[in-house]
């Protein structure tokens, strides 16, 4: 503790150094949240696979932004004791204790800016949404137009990626093109990525005596893959749709076969209540972000289990889905979930991806302000699953309860 708080008083101390030449501004947020959670993996297999999960954690995280008279801007944020309670990473220097969850400079230089570190990454929920990359980026911006080219080196221990063996990080990357788009009431997202896999897919390029390499580190990984999204009104209703396609070497679930996935989105208000309608579908192995879905599929709530976390993992899948939501008062409101997904196998000669059977969500949340900076936050769902060819599935329940504090 001593050192977090010798180092949060150096941060003081350098940000006062600095504010002749820089504004420099602190911001962030911090939870603590009790959990509680059965079969969160359905029990597909796993029959020694822990059955209840029960837990309190919490983290800190500290915003750090900086910007020059010139223009040019530092972004850093840090994340502290961000661990289950009990386990002593919340006071060590192990683990989650303290660690850079993003920090990267920005330069504009004439009509463009330049970005570059260890960034957040969000495309658009359904694709790329809340991750980390190292990476460079150059952007314009004029209007209603914002492009960007986006450059990422890849570490090639990622999932996916094939085997390490000379533990040169440097032959793996992404190359994004992103155009967002702004027309009238609506907006629009195009992205195309190309990940180029420079991994040697033979011994030849080896050291002597290095073990065979294994038939995933000898594919090759380079390939594209694409996506649109359109968000707009249409009279009172709210409309979010998106299409995206992956080609099957860097998809990873289907060979030979690219991955297809898309959805449409219908929002309206009646007041103090809201509706909303989901429907869509993955094939051949497209499989949504954890961010994008509901509550117990998909969604990355605070009870999201492993089963369901990502639409999608299952194989081909189709879903429709029912939200609602009611605003209280100013300071409470409630959301309910009633979703049912359709889940199959992908059957490919020599090879079968994903299960056969269904799942249906009922869930609901509970938001209460407890005042401009600190809320509550209730959550629980139930996820029943129906699957082929198991005999023991169980269905998944869990709820959550959530502090949180911003400033």
């Amino acid at each position: 503790m001593k050192k977090v708080i010798a180092a949060a008083a150096g941060l003081f101390l350098v940000g006062s150094a600095v504010s002749a030449a820089a504004a420099v501004t602190l911001s962030g947020d911090a939870r603590a949240r009790w959990y509680y959670e059965k079969y969160q993996d359905g029990n597909l297999g796993r029959d020694n696979a822990k059955k209840t999960d029960e837990h309190w954690s919490g983290r800190v995280r500290v915003k750090i932004d900086a910007d020059t008279k010139g223009g040019a801007y530092i972004r850093t944020r840090i994340r502290m004791a961000d661990a289950r309670w009990g386990t002593g990473n919340t006071r060590t220097n192990k683990a989650n204790s303290i660690y850079t969850d993003w920090a990267y400079i920005g330069m504009p230089i004439g009509p463009v800016t330049f970005e570059g570190g260890s960034m957040p990454v969000n495309i658009t929920k359904w694709t790329v949404w809340d991750a980390r990359a190292d990476q460079a980026l150059v952007k314009y911006g004029f209007d209603a137009t914002e492009l960007m080219l986006i450059w990422q080196k890849r570490f090639e221990s990622d999932p996916g990626q094939g085997a390490d063996y000379d533990g040169d990080d440097n032959d793996i990357q992404n190359i994004w093109g992103v155009w967002k788009q702004g027309f009238r009431d609506w907006n629009f997202t195009g992205a195309f990525v190309y990940t180029e896999d420079g991994l040697p897919t033979s011994l030849d390029s080896y050291p002597p005596g290095t073990p065979e390499v294994p038939e995933i580190a000898a594919r090759d990984f380079s390939g594209w893959g694409g996506t649109i999204n359109a968000a707009g009104p249409i009279g009172p209703v709210a409309i979010v749709g998106e299409v995206s396609v992956v080609e099957d070497s860097i998809n990873g679930a289907v060979p030979d076969e690219n991955g297809w996935g898309g959805y449409l989105q219908a929002s309206m208000d009646f007041g103090a209540a809201s509706a909303t309608l989901n429907g869509g579908w993955t094939s051949d192995g497209y499989v949504a972000d954890d961010d994008f879905g509901f509550i117990m599929i998909g969604g990355a709530s605070a009870i999201t289990p492993e089963v369901s976390a990502q639409v999608g993992q299952n194989g081909d899948t189709w879903w429709i889905g029912g939200i609602g939501g009611y605003q209280v008062s100013e300071k409470l409101s409630l959301k309910g979930t009633l979703v049912y997904a359709n889940f199959s196998t992908v059957n490919k000669p020599d090879y079968t991806f994903g299960i056969d059977g269904s799942a249906w969500e009922i869930a609901g949340e509970i938001s209460y302000a407890v005042s401009d900076n600190s809320s509550i936050d209730v959550v629980g769902g139930y996820l029943g699953l129906s699957v082929d060819d198991f005999e023991n599935e169980k269905d998944p329940y869990g709820g959550a309860v959530t502090f949180n504090v911003d400033f």
